[in-house]
């Protein structure tokens, strides 16, 4: 696959960071609502068949990018760094070819005794990580932000990650039309009816490679994160279905969990 330069998604990135410091959430462009990973095709607790190296992450400082997105100065001494990395589409068939994950690390200019990386994930599932971390890097109190680089990334099928994006214009109208908070049978039938459409129209899309696109496969890819990022253990905090990814990690690689939060 061949990996695009970081600088063709900052424009992008500016976009959507600044929903930060309103609290909203990132939607993928084309879609009405982040992309939800597929089940997952395999028993997490089964040894992981070996995956190829490790890419390494291409950095970019993109500090003015995210100073202009939030609305000016930063009140706290960070920098910012954006980058991507490549990992394997389906780990059971590494040759099937690459997806490329977005990331963003916050560092602050006044770290003293750094243990590593904090990687963080929001849930959802489909949230942004990235958004999460540029969130955190400015709300976290001064002694986890000495220790700790905050990186945040897009999941796989979400955001700048090689998004899923299944929703057409008029599947879009007929979600902004239905009932927000179904409650008499009726309702509850349209619902389910509109959302097995969707579905469908997301397997006829995508087909077999929307397997590709769940929580095992997270996880596995936040541990090649944690070796790209240079740091020998993992250390994470999750929220909602971030904690899911969490505990599926310390299935996965139990001698590589420092802190799970």
């Amino acid at each position: 696959m061949r990996r695009r330069s970081t600088r063709s998604v900052l424009a992008a990135v500016l976009a959507c960071v600044a929903l930060v410091v309103s609290g909203c959430t990132t939607l993928v462009a084309g879609s009405a609502s982040p992309a939800a990973p597929a089940e997952t095709p395999a028993d997490p607790t089964t040894t992981p068949p070996q995956a190829p190296p490790v890419d390494d992450i291409a950095w970019e400082d993109c500090t003015d990018n995210v100073q202009r997105a939030v609305g000016g100065e930063l009140d706290r001494p960070l920098t910012f760094d954006c980058g991507t990395t490549l990992v394997p589409k389906d780990y059971d068939n590494p040759a099937d070819g690459d997806y490329e994950l977005f990331l963003l690390r916050g560092v602050s200019t006044e770290q003293t005794d750094r243990i590593g990386s904090l990687l963080v994930n929001p849930g959802g599932p489909g949230a942004s990580g990235v958004d999460t971390a540029i969130g955190l890097a400015l709300s976290l109190p001064d002694e986890i932000l000495a220790r700790f680089d905050i990186v945040g990334f897009d999941p796989r099928g979400v955001g700048f990650s090689a998004p899923v994006e299944c929703l057409s214009d008029s599947f879009k109208d007929e979600i902004n039309a239905a009932e927000p908070t179904p409650r008499s049978p009726e309702e509850i039938d349209e619902a389910l009816d509109l959302s097995e459409e969707i579905g469908d129209e997301c397997e006829n899309k995508y087909g077999e490679e929307l397997g590709n696109f769940n929580t095992t496969y997270t996880a596995r890819d936040m541990d090649r994160l944690r070796e790209a990022l240079g740091d020998e253990q993992l250390t994470y905090l999750g929220y909602s279905y971030g904690t899911t990814l969490g505990s599926t990690y310390a299935e996965l690689f139990p001698d590589r969990v420092r802190a799970l939060v």
